[in-house]
């Protein structure tokens, strides 16, 4: 989770801010580092154990309001599959990029998560945690065999 990779995993973030709890403002974090990073934690614990779900339209307008104060955003989501809010995901953003590990998600699983997001725009995916040969002549990495079609 990107909230925990930035020490913010208690922080006011979005889910607060879809309660009504925190502004926007408040919320956002800049990245210290980084100037033209800011950062929306997932939110409070507090928040989270009351099993709040976002709303498509609560959403819709808190990714609105971000995009019109010339925001890009890339939401960290939950894997897709034991996830019901998916589907509110799918609706609200602008493109999907689904990221598989290799030699650990199932080919089926990744069947199953392109059917169930057969309505949203996807725009690619990632595969991490590949391991390739080095190409002998080059010493540059190269994918040695085709990915398998689904």
């Amino acid at each position: 989770e990107v909230s925990s990779r930035f020490g913010l995993q208690d922080e006011k973030g979005m889910i607060d801010v879809l309660a009504g709890e925190c502004e926007l403002n408040r919320a956002l974090y800049q990245h210290h580092t980084y100037p033209g990073l800011r950062i929306l934690a997932a939110g409070t614990v507090e928040q989270r154990r009351r099993g709040l779900t976002a709303t498509r339209l609560g959403m819709q307008e808190l990714l609105a309001d971000l995009k019109q104060r010339g925001i890009f955003v890339i939401l960290d989501a939950p894997p897709i599959l034991p996830m019901a809010d998916m589907n509110l995901y799918s609706e609200v953003v602008d493109g999907i990029v689904l990221v598989i590990r290799a030699d650990q998600t199932p080919q089926q699983v990744v069947g199953e998560a392109l059917r169930f997001l057969a309505g949203g725009s996807i725009e690619g995916a990632v595969l991490n945690d590949l391991e390739t040969p080095r190409h002998q002549y080059y010493g540059r990495y190269a994918i040695a065999e085709q990915p398998p079609v689904l």
